[in-house]
């Protein structure tokens, strides 16, 4: 893939300014309280059992 000087100028001076973004803490999930922040629904299944489970050596080779 050839990469033109506007495509590296623009890469780099967007991967800047997501470097220079400043970000706050909103919420804090910690201890005894870390599952009553979350709300949970009982609902059929929207994947119908069509889930692939994978061993993390498989996921992420290392």
């Amino acid at each position: 893939m050839k990469l033109s000087v506007s495509s590296v100028f623009l890469s780099l001076l967007l991967a800047g300014r997501s470097l220079a973004a400043t970000y706050a803490l909103s919420d804090n999930f910690q201890g005894n309280s870390f599952f009553s922040d979350f709300s949970f629904q009982a609902i059929a299944d929207p994947t119908h059992g069509r889930v692939y489970a994978l061993r993390f050596s498989i996921r992420r080779p290392s």
